[in-house]
């Protein structure tokens, strides 16, 4: 008995200098500055909040609820004002965080979560720091709740019911949404030394206003009733004078005339400026060449989305409250521009995790598979949701279930739809081996399988992954700070690829005891897993 009492002793331990490591590791992180965070009400976010200059973290009645919690990203905020030279910033840092760890032991111990540190700077009056935001603020998924479910379900409906409409969503991170804000507008700001790209005079909302009045319908877009995304290089010139249209891919002779004729009517854009002196520009372009009058004219201005005034839309959420959301480019979408990359020979099934928090990730393919239905690379469809709502405890490996499975690419929406409104996935974990033996079971044509995953959750049946017997790759959604190991696995075991982050990932050469490094992950291969190294 007394050597067990020793074992949970050092255990403890272990775990205590374990949490107090990672909080060193990201006190050492450069720290972002920006003027002053301010807080907005989202279901994505939790404040955790403390005094100014205060080292007590404000933590009533949040406990319970966020041990529930799909945690992305947590944000440590403070301000940089001081009162004394020798005020000792990083000590009281860290007992903020010392605390937040004894509260919340779990966000340290997950590898998943990324960490960033803001610190104000336009608090100069001490005595109105307590207007600031100091604390941390978590940013996670909604809570899996009934309401929720139903929005989820509502806004894929919308879009089956109008693909050529674009879809409300919000940020996966909202407080990253507000930190960029000015970083996503076209207004042009001059500083001595500097490079200011070109712009169209009136910024991102005149550019569009000019599309939508100028760019007319060709006739094989009407007919086909089937929208084009034109990509084009333009080039503006010294004088801010429109210039030549390079146009990247193979476009009939109506949709070429279209944007001519439209770019023709331009007035002077004011030129790019290098070290306060006008100079030639390029601009990148895709417009959205449609039927439809109210998308008509959407567009990306080097690989961006802009800032526009009219797609602020309101819908009615499941209680019938108004929602301010903002539409989504389907198409600079991370999952649709994956797509593109994919290139497997053969026939695949399509396996999809269609649990909750997951429906901007399935607009994407939906979108992509409707852009290109005369040529699909994939013999069968199959949507699973983790159990059809089954209890969690009653849940057995191999035999969870809700899995919807399809050979004809036009009942895949209803499949979509089906799944989506038997179940919402419960735990965490899925079971994505189950439903990848599914498919393969099924579709005799496939010869490989790409799997559109949940990155935020673990494969519950991992153990039956010797069970496959065709490559499968890996599409993993979601705003994380790495990939689940156990997608890396999946890949690896099977002679499949990862499509991540802009980036094909082949793990056919790796080794016992090589690293690599996705975004801002190392990982290590053991020879049998891979590890985060922490």
């Amino acid at each position: 008995m007394q050597h067990f009492f020793t074992c949970i002793l050092v255990f403890s331990t272990f775990l205590s200098f374990s949490q107090s490591e990672k909080i060193t590791q990201i006190l050492k992180q450069e720290r972002e500055q920006i003027e002053r965070v301010e807080t907005i009400q989202s279901d994505k976010i939790t404040y955790i909040s403390s005094d100014f200059a205060g080292a007590k973290i404000k933590t009533i009645n949040l406990r319970d609820k966020v041990k529930k919690l799909e945690v992305l990203k947590v944000y440590y905020v403070y301000t940089a004002y001081k009162r004394s030279q020798n005020f000792d910033q990083f000590g009281l840092d860290q007992q903020r965080f010392n605390q937040l760890s004894a509260a919340y032991p779990e966000l340290f111990e997950s590898n998943q979560i990324e960490w960033e540190i803001l610190e104000q700077t336009k608090l100069n009056d001490y005595t109105k720091g307590d207007n600031y935001f100091h604390g941390f603020i978590i940013v996670h998924r909604p809570l899996l709740t009934e309401t929720n479910r139903t929005k989820e379900i509502q806004l894929i409906n919308q879009y089956f019911d109008h693909p050529n409409e674009p879809l409300p969503f919000e940020d996966e991170d909202p407080i990253a949404a507000t930190l960029n804000i000015k970083e996503s507008t076209d207004v042009k700001t001059e500083h001595k030394g500097e490079t200011v790209t070109a712009a169209f005079q009136g910024g991102d909302q005149a550019l569009f206003e000019h599309i939508q009045r100028n760019l007319t319908t060709p006739a094989d877009v009407w007919q086909d009733r089937k929208d084009i995304w034109v990509k084009f290089d333009l080039s503006i010139a010294q004088n801010g004078e429109v210039g030549k249209i390079d146009f990247k891919e193979k476009y009939s002779k109506e949709v070429q005339n279209a944007i001519a004729s439209a770019v023709s009517k331009m007035p002077k854009w004011e030129p790019k400026t290098l070290n306060e002196f006008p100079v030639k520009d390029t601009v990148q372009f895709e417009w959205r060449v449609s039927y439809s009058p109210t998308v008509k004219g959407l567009y990306l201005k080097n690989g961006k989305a802009p800032v526009l005034d009219h797609t602020t839309n309101s819908i009615a959420g499941a209680s019938g409250n108004k929602e301010t959301v903002s539409p989504l480019f389907i198409q600079e979408s991370p999952v649709f521009k994956a797509f593109d990359s994919i290139s497997i020979p053969g026939k695949m099934a399509l396996v999809m995790d269609v649990t909750g928090s997951m429906q901007n990730n399935i607009v994407s393919v939906c979108y992509w598979l409707k852009q290109h239905e005369n040529n699909l690379p994939f013999s069968s469809f199959t949507a699973f949701n983790d159990g059809d709502g089954m209890k969690d405890n009653l849940k057995e490996i191999g035999s969870t279930k809700g899995i919807y499975y399809t050979g004809f690419y036009a009942e895949y929406p209803e499949i979509i739809k089906t799944a989506m409104l038997n179940g919402n996935g419960g735990d965490f974990p899925e079971n994505d081996i189950e439903s990848i033996l599914h498919a393969v079971h099924k579709d005799h044509q496939a010869t490989a399988v790409l799997l559109i995953a949940d990155n935020m959750s673990e494969i519950k049946d991992i153990e039956l992954l010797k069970q496959i017997d065709l490559p499968v790759s890996i599409l993993p959604c979601g705003l994380t700070f790495s990939i689940q190991q156990h997608y890396l696995d999946l890949a690896y075991q099977t002679g499949g690829k990862i499509y991540y982050a802009n980036q094909v990932i082949d793990l056919s050469q790796i080794k016992k005891g090589d690293t690599f490094q996705i975004k801002k992950a190392t990982y290590l291969f053991n020879g049998k897993t891979f590890e985060i190294k922490k």
